[in-house]
């Protein structure tokens, strides 16, 4: 049987289900305003202020709603966020979930490697803002979150959440709390109490990318309560109604990590897509990012990969990446990172894992 054609879509293409994701921060903020002793409760309009949306456009189960519309909600839950631990309460609730066949295929997995699997693969359903990018080496397994729609300022508040969401579903399903080790592209916040309870100890900020490392030995270890014909079941339904889509950030990460070795060019990269350099800009612009962030990004990735998975020194990444000389490299690596690669090596070896 054919593949199904590649579908790209852009961020403002309605094709989240209102009632999934956004549903439960909705949830979420209401039910801390009814809890709270002031007389202030906050309304659903405020919190669908500049979306577009009516409340029961969320309620009926059958409205798509944009990335855009769902930064926008979270821009407004935001707001009202006093604690700082909205985001790890909407990532406590995001797995297993309410998402019909795939929510069923998740919570029927059968070990740690299976979950990954169909997070990765049912993305868009299940992980529509940020694409789980699974790599191993010879003792690690890693998970790279990857921006999908163009996060913007709330890469920081959808990061926390989908790192609690993750670890939480895998306790839940593991019934023990694995030892992850998480890393953060942002610097640490006053609120670091947040991610100890929610969390752990095992904590690492401004390392440039968002990332969670666990030993392999607990990748294929069996789960409790599994049933294998719901399983079964579930992943014919998904199959069914699998769309093989790609957002356009992940089609422009991915194009660059295809040609990582090259020094790509924004025109160039605006010719393969068949636009013009000015429409090319704007659609980036739309998509809250630059051309030169996507580049360092994906740049950085693979030179935190080649150090990690295959062991190369400095020059050795210097050349993959088809820099001439080190200078230019060491330059090149504090801009996308904010640190020189050793001193961004040396931080990062403090523990028993190292999370490049």
């Amino acid at each position: 049987m054919n593949s199904p054609s590649i579908v790209l879509y852009e961020n403002d293409a309605p094709i989240y289900s209102a009632h999934h994701h956004a549903a439960l921060l909705i949830d979420l903020v209401q039910k801390k305003s009814n809890n709270t002793n002031t007389n202030q409760k906050i309304s659903s309009h405020k919190l669908l202020s500049g979306t577009g949306l009516f409340y029961e456009d969320i309620i009926n189960g059958e409205k798509n709603i944009s990335g855009e519309q769902i930064l926008r909600l979270i821009k407004n839950a935001q707001l009202f966020d006093k604690n700082n631990d909205l985001s790890f309460r909407w990532g406590h609730t995001l797995w297993p979930g309410h998402y019909d066949s795939f929510s069923q295929l998740l919570g029927n997995c059968q070990n740690l490697y299976q979950t990954l699997q169909v997070l990765s693969k049912h993305r868009l359903k299940l992980s529509p803002l940020i694409t789980p990018i699974i790599t191993q080496d010879s003792r690690y397994c890693y998970i790279h979150w990857r921006d999908a729609i163009g996060l913007g300022e709330q890469r920081k508040f959808v990061i926390e959440s989908w790192m609690t969401g993750f670890s939480a579903l895998c306790h839940a399903r593991s019934k023990q709390k694995l030892p992850w080790h998480f890393g953060f592209s942002h610097i640490k916040p006053k609120y670091q109490e947040q991610y100890q309870v929610n969390l752990g100890d095992q904590l690492y900020f401004d390392l440039g990318i968002d990332v969670m490392a666990i030993d392999k030995a607990y990748l294929h270890q069996n789960w409790q309560h599994e049933t294998t014909t719901a399983y079964n079941i579930a992943l014919r339904q998904c199959q069914q109604n699998q769309t093989n889509a790609v957002t356009f950030i992940e089609q422009i990460f991915n194009y660059i990590q295809a040609n990582i070795r090259q020094s790509l060019t924004l025109e160039e990269v605006a010719t393969h897509f068949k636009m013009s350099s000015a429409t090319f800009k704007r659609k980036l612009k739309k998509h809250n990012c630059r051309f030169q962030q996507l580049q360092d990004q994906t740049r950085l990735s693979t030179a935190l990969y080649l150090y990690q998975c295959n062991g190369f020194n400095n020059s050795q990444v210097a050349n993959y990446l088809n820099f001439n000389d080190m200078p230019n490299y060491r330059r090149a690596f504090k801009r996308w990172s904010g640190r020189t690669p050793n001193n961004l090596k040396q931080d990062l070896s403090m523990s028993s894992i190292s999370l490049v």
